[in-house]
């Protein structure tokens, strides 16, 4: 194991944490003074307002530690710029009145930034063909950072899944002894558990649409970093693996709208997290539930290398499919809501209140 690989993500992972954690109380009090904020409403109450400037104080703890520890080269200069380009983008999105600006355009700004990011050199070989790779590598690049985006759509989501991937990648980084992924892993880790002590529970900051997007542009660009010893296409495989919960996520909101006959981009309760919380768990389970789920399919890369085999990457990938199955079948769209129940001690139940909450919250850049 190397030591300066492991001192260099160790000083990351504590600058990253230190910066963001002394950021995120003035990113909360400027929201709130310059009126960038959102007001949850829960059965027609209005609850406090919430900055969403969490993803700016996050970014101030990832960008200074990755220039600091990794440098500045083509690589990450190109990281960078598209996360940023996209922190500012969707900011200015937040800004909008009314819903915000159409998805197609949206699409449509990341695949530029996607590209001009490839372009500027950000190639990893995902199938040994220029054409394919560089659209492999646009296509994870904006799939991911709307994965991501989808998923900030209850209190810790967002975050506990990007400190999940972030571990998840450190710890292959430090066995295959990949130095810049341990950095940007570590960054992104420190970062997001600094985040999370404001948004686990009962959120006191929001990450916003333009953190959310930066959080996953920057994953996304960290994972398509890996380069395992498995040769092409099962280094692509492993990608896939790695990103196991955004997929997952993705791929049943669409198609379970799909099924219902329900607009694709139209807003619902239907993610994996509100599923979560349909079947008992708490939102702050549920969140650590997607954290847990990227940290375990990062495990299936470990055993992967431990082996020398390609094998556990496919199971993987099947364990995940078929929880992803299971879950689609769970109903969660009714034709009209009922009045809310009160539990035995005379409180809104746990699992609706969750619910419910998510489904106003009306937080800008999610899905809900």
């Amino acid at each position: 194991m190397n030591g300066t690989l492991l001192g260099a993500a160790l000083a990351a992972f504590t600058l990253a944490l230190f910066v963001s954690a002394m950021a995120m109380p003035a990113a909360a009090s400027l929201g709130r003074r310059y009126g960038m904020t959102v007001s949850p409403r829960l059965f027609g109450r209005a609850e406090h307002s919430v900055s969403y400037l969490g993803g700016v104080a996050l970014a101030l703890g990832v960008v200074p530690a990755i220039v600091i520890l990794a440098g500045i080269d083509e690589r990450v200069a190109a990281i960078l710029a598209g996360a940023l380009a996209l922190l500012v983008f969707g900011l200015a999105d937040d800004r909008v009145p009314g819903p915000g600006l159409h998805p197609a355009f949206r699409l449509v700004i990341e695949t530029l930034v996607a590209y001009l990011v490839w372009a500027s050199g950000l190639r990893p070989v995902l199938t040994g063909r220029p054409v394919a790779d560089a659209l492999l590598v646009i296509f994870c690049l904006v799939a991911a950072t709307n994965a991501l985006n989808l998923l900030d759509n209850m209190d810790g989501v967002a975050g506990c899944t990007g400190a999940g991937l972030a571990v998840g990648l450190l710890a292959v980084a430090i066995i295959e002894g990949q130095y810049l992924l341990a950095v940007l892993a570590a960054a992104v880790t420190g970062s997001c558990l600094s985040f999370l002590r404001h948004n686990l529970s009962d959120a006191r900051l929001y990450l916003g649409n333009g953190g959310s997007l930066f959080l996953g542009f920057v994953v996304a660009a960290s994972a398509l970093q890996l380069d395992l010893p498995f040769g092409t296409p099962w280094g692509f495989v492993g990608l896939l693996v790695v990103l196991a919960i955004p997929a997952m996520d993705t791929s049943v909101v669409i198609l379970s709208r799909l099924f219902a006959g329900r607009p694709v981009f139209q807003g619902g309760v239907d993610h994996l997290s509100h599923r979560l919380v349909r079947l008992g768990l708490t939102t702050r389970a549920a969140a650590l539930t997607h954290g847990a789920g990227c940290a375990l399919a990062a495990m299936g890369v470990l055993l992967s290398l431990e082996l020398e085999k390609a094998l556990p990457l496919v199971v993987v990938l099947a364990i995940f499919g078929g929880c992803g199955l299971a879950i689609l079948r769970l109903s969660m769209y009714e034709a009209a809501p009922e009045p809310a129940r009160l539990n035995g001690s005379g409180q809104w139940d746990a699992a609706e209140l969750a619910l419910r909450y998510a489904s106003v919250k009306g937080r800008r850049g999610s899905d809900s």
